[in-house]
């Protein structure tokens, strides 16, 4: 039996096609379960995807920014706040601020750059004050990019909780077929 569409599954709630109904295997519903979780765990991992090149792009302006303000700037008005966009692990979203710190090696020779990441904190924000000591200019670039990417977080947030769902509907579809003679 091919998948039904949703019109039919739910004409079939009619009490009176009970004879329809019951030559609706359990094959047939075990195929149309597997898809289901098939299908939104495809979706959850595109809609990821698709989330963390919206966060790339904002990261990519910052970057054009931050680069075009550098040119300018004298020694002491250098950014030093660097950012990246990632998938971890294929589930998680991270959209994270670093800061840099530029030591030379040997006279003459190319800094060698340092970074260490900035704490979030337990909300989707960074907090300003992370960022105190840098320029003006870079400060007001990192508030502007950090607020799109509170609000990329958050909807990162709501995937996950998506995919922890549907994770426990599966677990739920395999404990109570687990249990049929």
């Amino acid at each position: 039996m091919a998948s039904l569409p949703t019109t039919r599954w739910l004409e079939l709630l009619e009490p009176s096609l009970v004879d329809e109904r019951s030559e609706i295997t359990a094959d047939v519903l075990s195929v149309e379960r597997e898809r289901f979780v098939t299908e939104v765990r495809s979706q959850i991992e595109r809609a990821l995807a698709v989330l963390a090149v919206e966060a790339q792009q904002e990261a990519d302006m910052y970057w054009a920014s931050h680069n075009l303000a550098r040119e300018d700037a004298s020694e002491d008005e250098q950014g030093r706040i660097g950012t990246r966009v990632r998938i971890v692990k294929k589930v998680s979203l991270s959209v994270e601020w670093y800061r840099n710190r530029f030591v030379s090696a040997q006279p003459n020779e190319k800094k060698l750059v340092f970074s260490t990441y900035i704490k979030k904190g337990k909300k989707h924000e960074y907090s300003m004050s992370n960022f105190k000591n840098e320029p003006q200019w870079a400060q007001e670039l990192i508030q502007q990019v950090e607020s799109r990417y509170a609000r990329i977080r958050q909807r990162a947030s709501a995937l996950a909780k998506i995919r922890r769902a549907l994770n426990e509907y599966d677990r739920l579809l395999s404990k109570t077929h687990s249990d049929e003679v």
